[in-house]
């Protein structure tokens, strides 16, 4: 896990969040919505936004204050996970 700003433990229960959030989907969602591949998760509170994007076998998750249009962060996590993905199958999948 890596992130910028803020404390170690607010990383950690953002992490901790988004990846419950993401899990939990996989496991009652698919069956519910007849989906099997959820791409993004885009979250929205009083104090932060947070996009939560599949990356390979891992999560990106990005989070900005709650004044950062999810838009963004969405074109954010998209771009950065275009750069990403090639090199994190390389890693990941060995």
């Amino acid at each position: 896990m890596a992130h910028n700003g803020g404390s170690n433990n607010e990383a950690i229960t953002i992490a901790a969040l988004a990846s419950t959030i993401w899990r939990n989907y996989q496991r009652y969602g698919n069956s519910a919505l007849h989906e099997d591949k959820l791409k993004s998760a885009m979250i929205q509170s009083r104090e932060a936004n947070l996009i939560v994007r599949n990356l390979s076998t891992a999560l990106l998750c990005i989070c900005a204050k709650h004044e950062v249009p999810l838009g963004m962060l969405k074109h954010k996590a998209n771009t950065i996970a275009e750069f990403l993905e090639e090199p994190l199958n390389l890693i990941l999948k060995t």
